[in-house]
């Protein structure tokens, strides 16, 4: 962790100055450092790091039981004492994943799970990490650790078919015809100056007649983080990272939507790195390069967690929905009469779900246009009793997932190493469940495999 680095600059005075360290030093090069700057108190290292955060595109971090044992008999035998970082590994639900930024300007984003191979796993199982650990910390302890409680256990409920709900130009649709959060500039504004702090944002700039249907080279000032481009409602490419004066060549049609996808804050970076100036979305003008005329007349769509449920249940406002729609319930029949009747016909849900038949309730071959971008896709199924599980996006590659209402987090199944979403208890409800998902590719549209608990 750069000890010697992170202490240089010395201490504040009257804060008792502590050090962080894992493995890859001993505690007594550790603690060295520490008396440089504390000459006196108790040794403590208050972040000892029992793993480590994972990356999009990297391999899952590990760090060998035995490995993490050692150093830690090692450490309380030098009469110090410590924090475990992490003790329990956990999740970063919802957009809350963050970015760790290089000196170099390179950007390691950190995906949902933070399971940071933790004794304790992101559910909170033991793991034999945790026993290795605790026949150490019993060797410093007289009296008797007490009983280890027991994991929890598991649902395990199969495939889901999840149709899709709506194309891209459909969700903006809506967006409009709902009156949400559309917002209308000569030149494209940031996300903060839209009131976002994070989720996406769908930029439509007015293309002049003169260069519809065209092969133009576009100039952005400076954008980030993802960008996907869909023209005329058929989904292009995406580009990703922070990029500025960046060159595109595109072919344009009539319509151009750009839905850039906050990808996280920065957690961690070098000196000097603004962290309140960061670019989230369109940060400047766009121009033809050719020409270097700048397109004007924008529309920005902000999409967050409630314009995405409330667009798609608009009379079941998030805050009258978590919790009270239970098998059985008036509201329960009514939901699925509001779905129902919003629904085309291939895509018609049965007013009373029977739980047996949760899994084929849809017909086996989807119906879509393989040209339009299917943006939003969405299931239904009922539970009798709940438990802890784990959600498989097989058939998918990258997007967003919704579990009644609640923000499960994102998933990129081609990076990796993340391949399933933690589902806590107390996000399922006995009854009914909705999950949806936001597809950022058209992966799901070229193959169609169902999603697995």
């Amino acid at each position: 962790m750069g000890i010697r680095t992170t202490m240089s600059c010395g201490t504040t005075p009257e804060i008792f100055a502590t050090i962080d360290f894992g493995t890859e030093i001993t505690p007594e090069e550790a603690f060295a450092q520490q008396r440089k700057y504390q000459a006196k108190g108790p040794l403590v290292n208050s972040e000892y790091y029992t793993g480590w955060l994972d990356y999009w595109g990297s391999p899952h971090q590990r760090r060998g039981a035995d490995v993490i044992a050692k150093h830690l008999k090692d450490i309380l035998t030098t009469n110090a004492s410590l924090n475990l970082y992490m003790l329990h590994g956990g999740t970063n639900f919802g957009f809350m994943n963050g970015v760790d930024i290089g000196s170099k300007g390179s950007r390691l984003i950190s995906p949902t799970s933070y399971d940071y191979d933790a004794p304790l796993s992101e559910a909170g199982d033991t793991t034999w990490k945790y026993f290795k650990m605790r026949e150490v910390l019993q060797q410093f302890n007289a009296n008797p650790l007490p009983a280890v409680p027991a994991n929890t256990s598991k649902l395990v409920q199969g495939a889901l078919r999840i149709p899709p709900l709506k194309t891209f130009v459909d969700f903006k649709g809506y967006l409009v015809y709902w009156g949400l959060h559309v917002i209308e500039s000569d030149s494209p504004k940031p996300m903060s100056e839209l009131g976002l702090g994070y989720g996406f944002v769908c930029y439509t700039p007015r293309i002049p007649p003169k260069y519809q249907n065209k092969t133009v080279t576009l100039v952005f000032d400076e954008m980030s983080d993802e960008a996907i481009f869909v023209v005329d409602n058929v989904y292009k490419f995406s580009i990703g990272g922070a990029v500025k004066n960046y060159e595109l060549k595109i072919e344009l049609g009539v319509e151009l939507d750009i839905l850039v996808v906050n990808q996280g804050r920065a957690a961690y970076a070098p000196k000097g790195y603004h962290y309140l100036q960061e670019c989230k979305g369109i940060c400047g003008d766009v121009r033809f390069k050719d020409s270097n005329e700048t397109l004007k007349g924008w529309k920005q769509y902000n999409i967050n967690d409630t314009t995405i449920w409330e667009e798609n249940h608009p009379n079941f406002p998030a805050e009258n929905y978590i919790g009270k729609i239970t098998k059985g319930s008036d509201l329960m029949d009514r939901f699925f009469e509001d779905c129902e009747n919003r629904k085309e016909d291939q895509f018609k849900i049965q007013p009373i779900l029977p739980i047996e038949n949760n899994l084929d309730r849809y017909p086996s071959q989807i119906k879509s246009t393989q040209k339009e971008y299917q943006f939003v896709w969405e299931s239904f199924f009922a539970l009798q009793n709940t438990t802890d599980t784990y959600l498989r996006m097989k058939g998918f590659n990258k997007g967003q997932v919704y579990l009644n209402m609640y923000n499960l987090g994102r998933f990129w199944q081609e990076k990796g190493p993340q391949k399933t979403l933690f589902v806590p208890k107390n996000y399922l409800q006995a009854g009914l469940n909705v999950l949806l998902v936001i597809a950022l590719d058209d992966y799901p549209t070229q193959q169609l495999n169902p999603p697995q608990y």
